[in-house]
């Protein structure tokens, strides 16, 4: 498991999911697949216990506010168009 924002080296890898360490940032890249079965199971622990990691640090170290500015973006929900 990576510790986010320690270095800007290391790779998480969950299947087609690259999760990309830096040091200001954390890069997603890719897609993941997550079925019902043992194996999805699996992955959706690896994603979460990453994930706990990554709010953890931005809780315990705060980003300076320069890094903050840099890029906000905009998110929404909207329905799957292939579904």
């Amino acid at each position: 498991m990576i510790s986010p924002f320690a270095n800007d080296h290391e790779v998480l890898s969950l299947d087609g999911l690259s999760i990309e360490n830096g040091f200001d940032r954390i890069y997603l890249h890719g897609e993941l697949f997550i079925h019902r079965s043992a194996d999805g199971l699996q992955q959706a622990h690896a994603l979460k216990a990453f994930a706990e990691r990554l709010v953890d640090a931005l809780t315990t170290s705060p980003a300076e506010s320069a890094v903050e500015e840099h890029h906000t973006p905009n998110s929404e929900t909207i329905d799957n168009p292939f579904a």
